[in-house]
């Protein structure tokens, strides 16, 4: 079974909605956005909900770049 984790695909405009909402504490805000860690996503998809931009999608976990 694979797991699924999210990821940050582009769009996104800095705005920190992402980095508040995850529990897992796995979104870093980087200059040129928002980096999810892939090791540490536990998968609940708090910061896709809150994404204004719509650039956090679903991946499987294996796709994922830590």
């Amino acid at each position: 079974m694979a797991k699924f984790v999210y990821a940050v695909t582009g769009g996104c405009t800095l705005c920190g909605m992402c980095l508040y909402e995850c529990p897992a504490g796995a979104i870093a805000m980087e200059q040129t956005g928002a980096r999810i860690d892939g090791r540490h996503c536990t998968g609940c998809g708090r910061c896709a909900r809150n994404c204004a931009s719509e650039a956090i999608r679903k991946t499987e976990k294996t796709e994922v770049q830590a």
